[in-house]
């Protein structure tokens, strides 16, 4: 059954086409129709119908329509492959790009020894990566230090090593050759020639000791095993007590120390023993390397800030520009000096120097030769040393 409401449009007004009728093979289904009527003379006997889009047709557009639909997804999901691939080429390159840059870094510290680090590659990014390149910069520079470290340090040792060996053989093979003459010879030698062959045996055990303690203690201070015990006390009085100690040593040379006190207090916080080493090796140096007839003065001045500036001052040979930058090296002895003047061990002026870095200050020297050299260094008070 076909509800003819939709012929009789269809053919009184073909304006509104295209309409849709009944399917007679699907009553559910409206469908696009054709229709035209029969007439047996003058009387209408019925209408031809047809559907236009029948089970074929609709069969081959939905054929059509589904592969229309599996193209267009075949394309979508290549061309979601395509981008993806190319999203992660880029993320890849993203990624490695610093991972390449450290691992050129770490084959350049390798080629070069761990030595002359390109900071060049350095990223600006803040990612992982970028840390790890960061922390390895920081370690390869860490590694660095310590390899010249350790290269300065096995420098030194060797010099230590040859200058102790040097310094300990001359007093050693002095005194053996001079004991082994009043051996062999002692029947021979008159009173007179093995006192002076005991003596001279004597002077270098005496110097053998010196070196040997300076040494020792030189070791403990570049080792910070010395731990200053720090305390209040008179400077001018430790001064005296010094000085009174190297009067007869500067009386059989004619030499006159004096001490120049300049304020009222010269109270400082140090290791009392430490200091006293400080001056006694300086004085010891001063009373050495002045010529007769001279004079040594030691100043004492209390600055404004409460600490007390010092200055050893000598009229002595004097030491050249040149050698200045040395002379607070271990074993650097002056050159020019008299063999007689030679009984330094040449520690005295390195032992000074880290007694005062251990007191966090520094000492510093002037002078012109055959006009006299001067010593200066600053000591502080209890609040400034805190």
């Amino acid at each position: 059954n076909v509800v003819l409401d939709p012929i009789h449009t269809f053919l009184t007004q073909p304006d509104n086409l295209p309409l849709q009728g009944d399917d007679p093979l699907n009553p559910e289904r409206k469908k696009i129709f054709s229709a035209a009527p029969i007439y047996v003379g003058d009387k209408l006997e019925g209408y031809v119908y047809a559907i236009l889009g029948g089970e074929k047709y609709e069969a081959l557009a939905g054929s059509l329509e589904h592969s229309y639909i599996l193209k267009l997804s075949l394309s979508a999901m290549l061309a979601c492959a395509l981008f993806g691939l190319l999203c992660g080429c880029l993320l890849f390159f993203w990624l490695t790009r610093p991972l390449k840059a450290l691992i050129e870094k770490v084959q350049a510290f390798r080629q070069d020894n761990f030595a002359n680090l390109d900071e060049a590659t350095v990223l600006q990014s803040q990612g992982e990566i970028a840390q790890l390149s960061h922390a390895f910069d920081a370690m390869a520079k860490r590694i660095q230090q310590q390899m010249e470290h350790l290269q300065k340090n096995d420098q030194i040792r060797r010099e230590l090593i040859a200058n102790v060996s040097h310094d300990l053989r001359t007093p050693l093979a002095s005194m053996q050759g001079y004991i082994e003459t009043l051996l062999l010879k002692h029947n021979e030698l008159d009173k007179h020639q093995r006192s002076e062959y005991l003596t001279i045996a004597r002077n270098n055990g005496v110097h053998l000791n010196r070196l040997i303690a300076d040494l020792f203690q030189l070791a403990k201070l570049d080792a910070n095993a010395i731990e200053p015990n720090l305390e209040d006390f008179s400077l001018a009085e430790l001064v005296y007590d010094i000085v009174q100690d190297f009067r007869l040593r500067a009386q059989d040379k004619n030499i006159d120390i004096k001490i120049d006190l300049q304020g009222n207090e010269h109270i400082i916080y140090a290791d009392i023993s430490l200091i006293q080493r400080v001056f006694q090796n300086l004085l010891d140096n001063a009373v050495r390397y002045t010529p007769e007839q001279g004079a040594i003065n030691i100043k004492l001045s209390s600055n404004e800030e409460g600490a007390v500036d010092i200055s050893v001052v000598d009229t002595g040979k004097g030491i050249a520009t040149d050698e200045m930058p040395y002379i607070f090296d271990r074993f650097y002895t002056v050159k020019n000096r008299p063999k007689k003047q030679m009984e330094s061990t040449g520690l005295g002026l390195a032992i000074v120097k880290r007694i005062l870095e251990l007191h966090n200050t520094s000492i510093s020297v002037e002078g012109q030769v055959n006009v006299g050299t001067c010593f200066s260094f600053t000591m502080f008070n209890h609040a400034k040393a805190a």
